[in-house]
């Protein structure tokens, strides 16, 4: 399959998958440098199914990969086109990404369909024939759907390039439970535990950052680590307009967790551009990470200060260039280096209190 106007459906068109026993889709996606697709959804189209399971380990090109359904295109029924009525997930939407390029990975549903709860794994194949994994942004939860749950997404960033974007939440949606966002490797540019332009959150965010991946030769390196969102506000506004801060008096709580990385430019404990009502606690408890003392790894360039010719990051020995993006270099056998600690938000404030722990616990588990 070479057509990027192609999508892929695990459920039905107009009409809801309700297996016995409430078995959920399944939905497998393979073809390194083949296979082509502009949309793959776990779910249905304007339809219901009890849960879904995408797994992509190959791919030329895919656009977009969703673990639920598509409730955003028109629907023709009868002859007469109307809106979609949505693509509902009762359960978990999941899916894994461990091969192939896609261009953006969300873990719930692209509009109109709530998910029960998503899950997200992009651990890369790294065996003998494996297809490399590129992904340019990942949303653990939907587009604009929203999730009534929580959002569980682990991201091994065994991608070839770097990543641009994660955010544990959604892109512009509603998250009624906890949204947790694990990294145990690669190189990323900006990092959020929380929604991309608007949406809510009505639990708690946490993020875990710790180098525990070593199957890629991938350090965890981040330019910007924020624990909030990027312009959407935490806890935020549902679909109502109600701002769940005011209307319940709810008081969140961001919390971020460091305990091993290669480098981190920036932490950020609120939100990026956009105000978080909450309280936020950065935790830093550093180790060495498992990609300490590698010899051959590659990272971007802007790492690289040309003027005097070596790395930016202290813990790195430079070697030598791969391309005009990239340098191959060396990890020193030592704890990673963290640039700048912020307790709130970089242009956002925050509403509540800001705690910053570095070296205060006597032990971390690893």
């Amino acid at each position: 399959m070479r057509s990027m106007k192609s999508k892929v459906y695990g459920g039905g068109n107009l009409a809801d998958y309700l297996p016995a026993g409430g078995k959920k889709t399944s939905v497998r996606i393979d073809g390194c440098n083949i296979t082509s697709i502009k949309k793959v959804f776990g779910g249905g189209n304007s339809a219901l199914v009890p849960a879904s399971d995408v797994l992509i380990t190959g791919s030329h090109a895919i656009g977009y990969a969703f673990g639920g359904g598509n409730g955003g295109d028109y629907i023709k029924k009868n002859g007469v086109w109307q809106e979609n009525e949505g693509a509902i997930v009762i359960g978990t939407a999941s899916i894994a990404c461990h091969g192939g390029k896609v261009g953006s990975v969300f873990g719930g549903s692209d509009a109109k369909g709530v998910c029960g709860g998503t899950n997200i794994d992009t651990t890369a194949d790294t065996g003998e024939g494996a297809c490399s994994l590129k992904i340019i942004r990942i949303y653990g939860a939907g587009n604009e759907a929203d999730v009534n749950g929580n959002v569980n997404t682990i991201i091994s960033g065994c991608t070839s390039d770097e990543v641009e974007f994660v955010h544990g939440g959604s892109y512009n949606a509603n998250i009624t439970g906890n949204v947790t966002l694990t990294i145990t490797s690669g190189i990323f540019q900006n990092v959020y535990g929380g929604n991309d332009a608007r949406g809510s959150i009505g639990g708690n965010i946490t993020v875990n950052i710790e180098e525990t991946e070593t199957k890629c030769d991938k350090p965890i390196i981040i330019q910007n680590l924020v624990g909030g969102g990027n312009n959407a506000p935490y806890p935020g506004t549902n679909r109502n307009g109600v701002d769940l801060a005011q209307n319940n008096n709810w008081h969140g709580e961001i919390t971020v967790n460091v305990k091993s990385a290669t480098r981190i430019d920036n932490i950020y404990g609120g939100c990026f551009n956009a105000q978080a009502n909450a309280d936020t606690q950065v935790n830093i408890n550093m180790v060495k990470g498992k990609m300490a003392g590698h010899a051959d790894v590659i990272i971007p360039k802007r790492y690289y200060d040309s003027k005097n010719s070596k790395p930016t990051i202290p813990n790195i020995t430079y070697k030598s260039n791969v391309d005009n993006d990239y340098i191959k270099c060396a990890i020193k056998n030592e704890i990673g280096t963290i640039g700048n600690v912020f307790g709130g938000g970089k242009e956002g404030k925050v509403v509540g209190n800001t705690t910053v722990n570095i070296g205060t616990a006597t032990t971390v588990d690893v």
